[in-house]
């Protein structure tokens, strides 16, 4: 295993309450347990354990001055905006500071590079770039730049079946009535994830249609008006345990279908998976590159097939998705990552490419 990492992202402020923030707080806390790290950027003193600013390049001696200190092995790269064309500067730079240590950036959504600018990409491109869907990879591969695939992971402790008297206890709790059969969705109240299919949801008899919306971007407050208009119960405010919504649900929903509303493997269908629910989700990133369809898991092509499939899930109570994310832990992907890392390291060492001197 690789001996020291640098990881870094530009800020990463709590509440952890969607798609980047969750993925970086838990790989940035994992790692910790796992090597010797350095937590580099802006934001929670829980995962960051140098406080750094910069401008929108990087060009900071306090993160220069911080990374030759530690003298890292690697360097690992969580871009906030994913891995767009200013992030490959950026990545370019953490190598120059690392003194050509490799680099990996972590891209969590899908980008578009303008065809006359991905000569001058390849040329700064970092060791690897790490995305979560087989589409994403192949577009960077075809552009020549080295890809790979990264999982997401799941707190299984804390998002898990429990019995139906506590299911029971928790939709008193959030005003739901017991015998409804809830359909939940959790994520931004944005008309880009297609959210008002929910309503289409809860048009069903005996159907409950719940959103959660996360808080840490701007909300719709149009669409959340909307969606309460139509039925569907809309929960706006910061929820600290939100594996409780998933306990009180009978089934889960992802209805996205614009490619950069969501991070690529999005983490509320683990988290949902992990409290074993069954799941109706669209074709969604790399999903369908994770999973296979069954024992629970409906997979649509568009609205209408969801809803179609959400009909077909309320009928069939075979249900074992707990069982498909249980090698979904976050130990198992930061291992693998680093497992990546010292192969790039070795590579990197037989065909140095030639940026600054040998960094150890």
């Amino acid at each position: 295993m690789i001996g020291k990492i640098c990881l870094f992202t530009e800020e990463l402020h709590p509440p952890f309450d969607e798609g980047y923030k969750n993925f970086t707080y838990h790989l940035f806390r994992q790692a910790a347990e796992t090597c010797e790290v350095l937590r580099l950027g802006c934001g929670d003193p829980g995962v960051i354990d140098v406080q750094v600013h910069a401008d929108k390049l990087l060009l900071s001696g306090d993160i220069r001055r911080a990374i030759r200190a530690f003298r890292p092995d690697a360097v690992i790269y969580v871009p906030i905006a994913s891995a767009t064309s200013a992030s490959f500067i950026r990545a370019r730079i953490l190598r120059r500071y690392a003194r050509g240590a490799p680099v990996a950036m972590i891209g969590l959504q899908p980008r578009e590079y303008p065809r006359l600018l991905r000569p001058v990409l390849r040329a700064i491109a970092p060791s690897t770039i790490y995305v979560q869907a087989e589409v994403s990879r192949r577009t960077l591969e075809a552009m020549g730049i080295n890809a790979g695939t990264i999982q997401a992971g799941v707190d299984s402790e804390k998002f898990r079946p429990v019995a139906p008297s506590e299911k029971d206890r928790l939709r008193e709790k959030y005003g739901i009535a017991p015998e409804s059969f809830v359909a939940l969705h959790v994520g931004h109240i944005s008309e880009r994830r297609n959210l008002r299919v929910m309503a289409d949801a809860g048009s069903i008899p005996g159907v409950r249609s719940v959103v959660v919306g996360s808080t840490s971007t701007p909300q719709d407050a149009g669409l959340a008006q909307w969606l309460r208009e139509n039925g569907v119960l809309v929960l706006d405010v910061y929820i600290e345990g939100i594996e409780e919504l998933y306990q009180l649900s009978d089934l889960y929903v992802f209805p996205v279908i614009e490619s950069t509303a969501a991070i690529e493997l999005p983490l509320s269908v683990l988290e949902a998976m992990a409290c074993n629910l069954p799941v109706v989700a669209t074709r969604f990133g790399g999903l369908a590159d994770h999973f296979a369809e069954g024992e629970g898991l409906y997979l649509a092509d568009d609205s209408e097939q969801l809803i179609e499939k959400l009909r077909l899930a309320r009928r069939s109570p075979e249900v074992s998705t707990r069982a498909m994310v249980a090698p979904y832990t976050w130990q198992a992907v930061v291992e693998k990552l680093f497992c990546e890392m010292e192969r790039l390291r070795s590579a990197d060492h037989r065909d140095h490419d030639g940026i600054g001197s040998s960094h150890r």
